[in-house]
């Protein structure tokens, strides 16, 4: 039933989009190198993953990040895009998250989408976990999560081509059903980009 009723949900988020049109080439990244995707009208509501239920143990801590989320993410001066993000328990104290966005095509045909998936494995410490396939910061990326207090922050560093450090750090605190993100980018130790959102709990009733 909630499969349903986020695909749905989510099918008006997108139609919205695709209604306004509101151009810009700002979308939140939320994610290290996502893969972009155009997407048709026709099945952009239905080419979302949903999670299952599951009742694999929750990780300590995470339980409160767990489920459906729907809301909206800006970088600061830019236009709003549509983001969900599904964070779901795993085996062993590992959890996932899923996190997308959408924006209108530049030539009106479709909805370019935006997602990236990371597996978090717990490292033996409380409340920190290494992302599945996270490796050399030279040859990939390195991620990780960790809780801070209340809030749950995902790690991403990676170096490029001319040796340049890039990290992005995920601050994600949920207040009842309503989650705040807070997104950096640091580039040489700079801040570049700053995004900030608000995304609410889709219920399963």
């Amino acid at each position: 039933m909630l499969g349903h009723t986020y695909r749905l949900v989510l099918m008006v988020m997108v139609l919205g989009i695709a209604a306004c049109q509101t151009g810009g080439d700002a979308v939140a990244p939320e994610a290290a190198a996502p893969q972009d995707t155009v997407v048709p009208l026709a099945t952009a509501g239905v080419a979302a993953e949903t999670a299952q239920s599951s009742d694999t143990p929750l990780s300590p801590g995470v339980d409160p990040f767990v489920g459906y989320w729907l809301g909206t993410t800006a970088p600061r001066g830019e236009v709003l895009r549509e983001a969900t993000v599904i964070v779901e328990p795993e085996p062993d104290g590992a959890f996932a998250i899923t996190w997308k966005n959408f924006s209108a095509a530049g030539d009106g045909a479709g909805l370019v989408l935006r997602e990236r998936t990371l597996h978090f494995l717990p490292t033996g410490e409380p409340g920190v976990w290494r992302a599945e396939g996270s490796g050399d910061p030279l040859d990939q990326f390195s991620s990780w999560a960790s809780l801070d207090d209340d809030t749950l922050v995902v790690d991403v560093v990676a170096i490029d081509a001319t040796g340049r450090l890039e990290r992005q750090a995920y601050r994600r605190t949920v207040a009842g059903d309503g989650m705040s993100l807070a997104y950096t980018r640091q580039r040489d130790g700079s801040s570049d980009l700053v995004i900030e959102g608000t995304l609410l709990r889709l219920s399963e009733d």
